[in-house]
């Protein structure tokens, strides 16, 4: 898929397709369970329309994420249709919580964590 999907409005943010990149836009400080059943069905509904198995998560100005919601995330790596994951992080805490999920979580497929959205996508098209 070339260009640019329209965006899917979420409580939490906003997702959208470009370029065969599932772009997850986090737009809350305070990401919680509610937010993240939505989050992982409509990107899962998107998996299945698009065909996309490239994900970027953009954690922006998120400071915090509910226990229960780093869980339920989980099953995004679980999904045997994604390839690989990136989460991109522009300041210490996204940092933090990037790591947490990487570090702790142990997701299924190749997973990363950049600053610069470039870098990102560089990665995941390799």
């Amino acid at each position: 898929m070339a260009g640019k999907s329209k965006e899917t409005k979420m409580k939490a943010g906003k997702l959208w397709v470009e370029d065969g990149v599932i772009h997850a836009c986090v737009g809350v400080k305070e990401f919680d369970l509610e937010m993240a059943k939505e989050t992982t069905a409509i990107g899962t509904k998107t998996i299945n329309e698009t065909g996309a198995d490239l994900l970027l998560i953009d954690l922006g100005g998120c400071k915090k994420i509910s226990k229960e919601a780093r869980k339920h995330m989980e099953s995004i790596s679980e999904n045997p249709a994604v390839r690989k994951i990136v989460f991109l992080v522009s300041n210490p805490v996204t940092r933090v919580l990037g790591s947490f999920f990487i570090g702790i979580q142990n997701p299924k497929v190749s997973t990363k964590m950049f600053g610069k959205k470039e870098d990102a996508i560089k990665w995941l098209k390799e």
